[in-house]
């Protein structure tokens, strides 16, 4: 015993099969073979799990540590079980065999973490992720929860389960698989919820709106694709997107909406649109959704089948005023509504996102890029519009809003107002020097 030393690996595996319920003298955790009759029980019960490259014999570090800690609070703790039984000549003899212990109902088994913490862990998909009015914490909703593999609902499927009064911002987990660790509410006590992670189930690819389109049946985004799956959510500026109109003809969608009393009803559903409908209205970009939005495709059940799709759009306008709390910007933006960026000034381009994107239920105005230069190269769309031009060397891409602009024309000198890389807004400079021409003599 050398309590000034470090852990190794092993030896935390011991203390946490003991916390399990394991006996040493029972499993051989002591003696010449200790190390190795540790590492055998300990693989079997999932400590190691996420953990196959260390070496446990080596000290082991705090982030390995946790993740020991947090494999063996999800373990199933187990019991020992004493029975009589006769040998072939009728003789008995004690015979003691360790089996996972049960709860209190004499059935499921039961983990270190419910016995200890009253905690189970639930796992479903993170739907909305909303500020508590007036206070520091927020509201999550859980979609379809499960747990030990079962409805946590009972019989009731897609039942989705909030939790209030959490603790931290769990918005970069939107719509992703997620594994919540909470301890539920019983006699008369409000559930708590100690965390909220994402699980190994989830997939992430990201990129542009003016990158994603469908080939076939699958979703490109940036030249490389990806398949869908049979059910399918997309969410725009943190709304489910659903069916408003179908051509009677086609059988094809012409136009979706984020309010569910326009959507189509199908035996009283409101039908949810799918991504490859969403992706046929809105390929590359449109006046509506514009090319710089960003989108994010998710596969959320462990397989590379993407279920889910969220968009991000934005919008820009010139600031005219900027006032204590608020900035005017073709309307007025008050920081009750907004998060407004410090750095924002008078004849600045603002970024505008809805507040359907944030937690805090408030939208954003963020200060824009500019690009400010003379135009020395263009290039034209297939009906001789201004899609490109170049400034000091550098090539821009016009928006749906901007492809085509007047203002975009050679030797122009023009302020670019750039969001994710394409142009969202064009203002011409006023004349300066580079602009005048000094006459010094006439013919």
């Amino acid at each position: 015993f050398a309590p000034a030393g470090n852990v190794t690996g092993t030896q935390l595996a011991k203390m946490l099969l003991v916390a399990l319920g394991y006996k040493s003298e029972n499993e051989g955790f002591t003696g010449n073979a200790w190390a190795t009759n540790v590492n055998t029980v300990a693989s079997a019960k999932g400590l190691y799990e996420g953990l196959e490259s260390i070496d446990p014999s080596a000290a082991i570090t705090r982030d390995n540590a946790a993740q020991m800690v947090w494999n063996a609070l999800n373990a199933y703790e187990v019991e020992y079980k004493t029975n009589l039984v006769a040998d072939k000549d009728g003789k008995l003899s004690t015979q003691i065999t360790v089996q996972d212990k049960l709860g209190l109902d004499g059935k499921s088994k039961i983990t270190l973490l419910e016995d200890k913490y009253d905690a189970i862990a639930i796992t479903g998909t993170l739907t909305q992720v909303k500020q508590d009015k007036g206070k520091s914490t927020y509201s999550i909703t859980v979609k379809d929860p499960k747990y030990n593999g079962k409805n946590y609902n009972g019989d009731v499927t897609n039942k989705d389960i909030s939790y209030s009064d959490v603790t931290k911002d769990y918005s970069d987990l939107l719509y992703q698989n997620v594994r919540v660790l909470v301890k539920p509410d019983n006699n008369g006590k409000d559930a708590v919820v100690y965390g909220v992670y994402a699980t190994s189930k989830n997939t992430t690819q990201t990129g542009l709106l003016a990158d994603l389109k469908m080939d076939g049946a699958k979703a490109k985004l940036d030249g490389t694709k990806y398949s869908l799956a049979k059910k399918q959510s997309v969410y725009v500026n943190g709304d489910l997107q659903y069916v408003k109109s179908v051509n009677s003809s086609t059988n094809k969608v012409t136009a979706v909406t984020s309010k569910e009393s326009e959507a189509l009803k199908v035996s009283n559903v409101a039908r949810t649109a799918t991504i490859d409908e969403w992706i046929a209205l809105n390929a590359e970009g449109n006046i509506t959704n514009d090319k710089g939005s960003t989108v994010k495709l998710l596969a959320i059940d462990g397989t590379t089948n993407y279920s889910i799709l969220e968009v991000t759009t934005y919008t820009v306008k010139q600031v005219t005023y900027v006032g204590s709390d608020y900035i005017t910007a073709g309307t007025k933006y008050s920081d009750d509504d907004y998060v407004l960026d410090s750095n924002l000034k008078k004849d600045d381009y603002a970024i505008i996102s809805t507040a359907g994107n944030y937690a805090n239920d408030k939208g954003r105005l963020d200060k824009a890029t500019v690009v400010e230069g003379k135009i020395t190269s263009t290039k034209t769309n297939s009906s001789s519009e201004v899609n490109k031009v170049a400034i000091d060397g550098t090539w821009y891409s016009t928006s749906v809003a901007t492809t085509g602009d007047a203002d975009l024309r050679m030797s122009a000198s023009v302020k670019l107002v750039l969001v994710n890389g394409y142009i969202y807004d064009v203002d011409t400079i006023t004349a300066g020097t580079s602009d005048v021409a000094l006459i010094v003599a006439l013919g």
